[in-house]
């Protein structure tokens, strides 16, 4: 078992280009290292289930204004996530 690992499991995954995956991430010493539809070993000390919950992973601004709905030409999830 690796003391700073995370399983979430169950989550609805934005991928940049804008496609959804359910299924499950997991981290050790907090980078991601998987992302699948089911991680099956794992040996995660904590796990979370995110059933019903979105994921978004990477870092997002959180002073970013996405222009979404009616300004998409201008930036979107997308542009302004990456």
């Amino acid at each position: 078992m690796n003391v700073n690992s995370l399983l979430i499991r169950h989550a609805r995954i934005l991928w940049t280009d804008g496609a959804w995956l359910t299924g499950d991430v997991l981290m050790r010493d907090e980078p991601i290292v998987e992302i699948a539809t089911r991680i099956t070993t794992t040996g995660a000390s904590r796990e979370i289930d995110a059933t019903g919950l979105v994921l978004l992973p990477g870092e997002i601004d959180p002073q970013v204004h996405f222009r979404e709905p009616d300004l998409e030409q201008k930036e979107d999830l997308a542009t302004a996530s990456n």
